[in-house]
């Protein structure tokens, strides 16, 4: 029987033997360190169980990293791995940044290089709205990147209407003076 989990890095699908419960192993494909947890009808480890996992390499199976014991569950009462924790923290932190990001150059863009800036705006709050709905994490950010964005398509609608009068105006005065 084996224990079926994703890396939390790369979410590549990783199959070890159960009797790797509770051990770290290294994820072939982006060699980061995984938590391998218990099978859910087993969580605490066996008295019998070996020291070591044999070795996956060939298999495309995890390798182990060093045998520790499973994590405690967290303050939601889950218990992802601190690797997981920092990936979903490390992708929030993406999603803040694109989305206020978003914002602040959609309201720069309302001042000054309407048409440069307002695509960026916009490029940027649909890039955090996509993450977020990918993801199902930093939803909180999801105002600011909608905020980003909506300002962002104002002002290049905007620019876009002072440029095509202004254009009009000179084109109409070059022709009332021909």
């Amino acid at each position: 029987m084996s224990i079926e989990l994703r890396c939390p890095a790369c979410e590549k699908l990783l199959r070890v033997p159960t009797d790797a419960a509770g051990k770290r192993a290294k994820c072939p494909a982006c060699q980061a360190t995984v938590q391998i947890p218990y099978p859910a009808e087993e969580r605490e480890p066996p008295l019998d169980a070996p020291a070591d996992i044999p070795s996956a390499a060939s298999s495309g199976a995890a390798t182990p990293a060093a045998s520790a014991p499973p994590y405690p569950a967290g303050p939601q009462g889950d218990d992802r791995s601190p690797a997981e924790v920092a990936a979903r923290n490390l992708l929030e932190k993406e999603i803040s940044s694109q989305a206020t990001t978003s914002l602040v150059v959609g309201i720069i863009s309302f001042f000054c290089f309407g048409i440069i800036l307002a695509p960026f705006a916009i490029y940027r709050g649909h890039k955090a709205l996509r993450l977020i709905a990918e993801h199902g994490v930093g939803q909180r950010y999801s105002g600011t990147a909608n905020a980003g964005k909506v300002i962002g398509i104002v002002s290049l609608c905007l620019n876009v209407g002072v440029v095509l009068l202004w254009m009009l105006l000179v084109c109409g005065g070059v022709l009332a003076e021909m």
